[in-house]
């Protein structure tokens, strides 16, 4: 009789070990898999001046004004970035936003070490300092929430250079936004060209990608 209540004893013993253990497990897991705080402050954030940094070229002009100009993209490239008089719907139916070496407009903070990593990366609303791209793009606005619907890979007309082509939906305070932005890398380097879209997608999609394609070196200065 004593050797079985010793054995039940030893038992309900054991039992409350595994249960403490699985609690310690799941309380572990759970600290582990929280969410990262962003606790970067944006306040503070100054950036270049990037119609100094990305003049645009201009190779025509008439009576209304120029139109068809090559604008510098990358640490040594330029694109066809007014293909269009500024006077046609055409060309005032996007918002464009190039950023040239996204290192110097991250500061301190590190971008991953592939290209293919960053268009999830600059997604993580959580993790410090990950939105300045958007901050520095949408009137200095934090956005509650990134997502990346798409991606692609293309290479420009000459098949010399890159890009991916990473979609969008970003959510405002107040508004929720649809982005096309075009990663590109030159020696180790990361630029980007950022459309932001209208009511009418697939045109500025086709327009987005018609851009890009005209990717050329500076040297290039063929029209």
């Amino acid at each position: 009789m004593m050797k079985r209540m010793m054995a039940f004893v030893l038992l309900i013993f054991v039992g409350f070990t595994l249960v403490s253990c699985q609690k310690s497990t799941t309380t572990e897991t759970m600290i582990s898999t929280q969410p990262e705080t962003d606790d970067f402050d944006y306040s503070p954030l100054t950036f270049p001046n990037y119609t100094q940094i990305n003049p645009v070229r201009y190779l025509d002009q008439n009576e209304i004004g120029s139109y068809n100009g090559w604008q510098d993209f990358g640490l040594t490239g330029e694109i066809k970035t007014h293909p269009w008089h500024q006077a046609t719907y055409t060309y005032q139916m996007y918002s464009y936003f190039i950023r040239t070496n996204l290192q110097n407009l991250y500061g301190e903070v590190l971008l991953p070490q592939s290209l293919e990593e960053l268009p999830e990366w600059v997604t993580q609303s959580n993790a410090d300092g990950h939105r300045i791209l958007w901050f520095s793009m949408t009137g200095r606005t934090l956005p509650n929430q990134i997502e990346l619907l798409q991606t692609e890979v293309l290479t420009n007309n000459s098949e010399t250079q890159t890009f991916i082509r990473a979609e969008y939906r970003v959510s405002l305070s107040e508004t929720i936004q649809q982005w096309i932005v075009y990663f590109m890398e030159v020696d180790g380097i990361y630029s980007s060209f950022s459309i932001r879209v209208n009511e009418y997608y697939d045109q500025v999609l086709s327009t987005g990608d018609l851009i890009v394609k005209t990717y050329q070196l500076r040297t290039n200065l063929t029209p």
